[in-house]
């Protein structure tokens, strides 16, 4: 399958787990650092990168959980982080190839 119909796989996952916390507490699920994994693969097969707040919100989780998850797929080389050319306070993520990776042999397995 191509990165867009992986896209729709990975959106339709993250609308899953949106819809989950309406009827059940957040806290009960915890898969933050694959909901990262899920938007950013989202993002950039639109072409965007998503800043590290983006990537906080986007988890579902609170901001210093999120931010833990963040610095651990740093560490395994699942995601970079770079600075926005047009402000350098500004932080973005994006997939490595070796995250890009296995993001798509998983989305492979669930379409």
């Amino acid at each position: 399958a191509d990165d867009r119909a992986l896209a729709e796989v990975a959106s339709c996952e993250l609308k899953r787990r949106a819809l989950r916390t309406e009827y059940l507490p957040a806290d009960l699920f915890g898969e933050g650092g694959w909901a990262i994994l899920l938007d950013l693969f989202v993002s950039q097969s639109e072409g965007r990168r998503i800043s590290v707040t983006s990537a906080c919100i986007a988890s579902q989780i609170p901001a210093t959980t999120a931010l833990r998850y963040i610095a651990l797929l740093v560490e395994h080389g699942l995601i970079e982080r770079t600075d926005q050319q047009s402000d350098k306070r500004v932080k973005l993520l994006s997939l490595t190839a070796k995250g890009l990776e296995a993001v798509r042999a998983i989305l492979r397995e669930y379409s």
